[in-house]
């Protein structure tokens, strides 16, 4: 459902009559077109790269309410989840009391690089049998922004190929 900043109406007198988009208008099917192919380019990657591909697309669009609210739809029906070999919060106390430990943690002038603060992550990482890559990401990968596009539509990452098989989402928002 569209949010108000997003619901297009006109306002005669009394009445408030909303404003809708012509489903046959190849503008706007072009338009849901490009949408579906930029969440379907995101399966697997972080919400928050996609709503900025989101906003890239919509900066280029003047219909910004039509752009907005037919990817807010195709939002609705998307799964997100928290990706991340241990929980983000195991991580995090971990990490913490790591750092407590290792109080302060500085920067090594002589180094020039974080080396103490790499040192931390690597003996966290290696207490949770985790990779340092993992256990960075991993430490806030429970934010919105960083859960991961798991499904738009019915169609999950593990079964989409990507070969021109069309999404739910798609024949639902461009009728093919």
């Amino acid at each position: 459902m569209l949010t108000a900043d997003l619901a297009r109406s006109r306002t005669t007198g009394d009445a408030i009559k909303p404003l809708f988009i012509d489903p046959t208008d190849e503008n706007y099917r072009e338009t849901a077109r490009e949408l579906i192919a930029l969440f379907d380019a995101h399966l697997g990657e972080p919400k928050g790269d996609l709503e900025d591909a989101i906003d890239e697309l919509t900066v280029a669009d003047t219909d910004y309410k039509i752009v907005q609210g037919l990817a807010k739809l195709l939002l609705d029906e998307c799964e997100f989840e928290v990706m991340s070999p241990v929980e983000p919060r195991e991580i995090r106390q971990t990490l913490f009391e790591k750092a407590n430990e290792r109080y302060p943690v500085v920067r090594q002038p002589t180094l020039g690089d974080d080396t103490q603060k790499i040192e931390v992550y690597s003996a966290v990482a290696d207490e949770l049998g985790i990779s340092l890559e993992a256990c960075y990401r991993g430490m806030y990968a429970d934010l919105e922004e960083n859960k991961r596009l798991v499904q738009v539509g019915t169609r999950t990452a593990d079964q989409y190929d990507g070969a021109g098989e069309q999404s739910t989402t798609t024949t639902t928002l461009t009728g093919q």
